[in-house]
C-alpha cells in the first residue's frame, strides 16, 4: 500500500527559514526561543537576508539537490510565504499541504499571518489530538492510493459520505491527466 511504500522511503524536511535562524543564533545571539517578539525578528531578518542575496531559497534549493544526490526520495519544505511557496512550487514540482488549527489567526510577523493568501493543493484540519492528525495522514495516504489506483487504467468505483474526499480524489487524477486520456461515464 501507498503508506507502507512512504514508510521505506529517505524523508528528509527543510525550512525556509533554516539560514536564517543559523544566522541569528551565529550573529545575534538568537537562542532558539520562539516568543512572538522572536518571531517578529526572524522574519524581519529573513526580510533582509533575502533581499540582500535571496539566501532562503538559495539554502533551500542547494540543501534540496543535495539531499536528492544522496538518495533522499521525499523532502519536506516548511514555507509559509505565499512568494515562497509559489516559487518552490515552480521550482520542485511541488504538492502543497497546509495544516490548519481553528484559533489564532494573527501572529504579528507577516510570515505567520499571511500562510492562508494561498491556495494550497490539500489542507489538514489538525483541531484534535495527535491521534486524530494519524487519522488524517491515514486518509491522505488512502486518497493518493486511490489516484495511484486510477492512474494503473483500472476502472474505479468511488463512493463514501459527505466530505470524506470524493471529490478531492477524481479532481487530483484529472488535473494530472491529458484531455485526451479522460473517459467519464455518469450513472445516477
Amino acid at each position: 500500500m501507498v503508506r507502507d511504500a512512504i514508510l521505506d522511503k529517505k524523508v528528509a524536511k527543510v525550512s525556509m527559514v533554516d539560514y536564517t535562524k543559523q544566522f541569528a543564533s551565529t550573529y545575534l545571539d538568537w537562542d532558539g526561543e520562539k516568543t512572538p517578539k522572536a518571531r517578529k525578528m526572524l522574519c524581519n531578518l529573513k526580510d533582509v537576508l533575502d533581499d540582500w542575496m535571496d539566501a532562503s531559497f538559495k539554502d533551500v534549493k542547494s540543501s534540496v539537490e543535495l539531499l536528492r544526490e544522496n538518495g533522499t526520495d521525499i523532502v519536506f519544505i516548511d514555507a509559509r510565504e505565499p512568494g515562497d511557496i509559489a516559487r518552490l512550487v515552480s521550482q520542485f514540482d511541488a504538492m502543497t499541504i497546509l495544516i490548519v488549527r481553528n484559533g489564532k489567526d494573527e501572529y504579528g510577523n507577516h510570515a505567520d499571518d499571511e500562510v492562508f493568501n494561498y491556495t494550497y493543493d490539500i489542507t489538514i484540519n489538525n483541531d484534535g489530538t495527535l491521534e486524530d492528525l494519524k487519522k488524517e495522514d491515514e486518509k491522505l495516504a488512502q486518497q493518493k492510493e486511490a489516484i495511484e489506483l486510477m492512474n494503473s487504467g483500472n476502472n474505479v468505483f468511488i463512493t463514501g459520505g459527505a466530505g470524506v474526499g470524493k471529490s478531492y480524489i477524481i479532481n487530483e487524477f484529472v488535473k494530472n491527466q491529458a484531455p485526451t486520456q479522460l473517459s467519464f461515464k455518469y450513472i445516477h
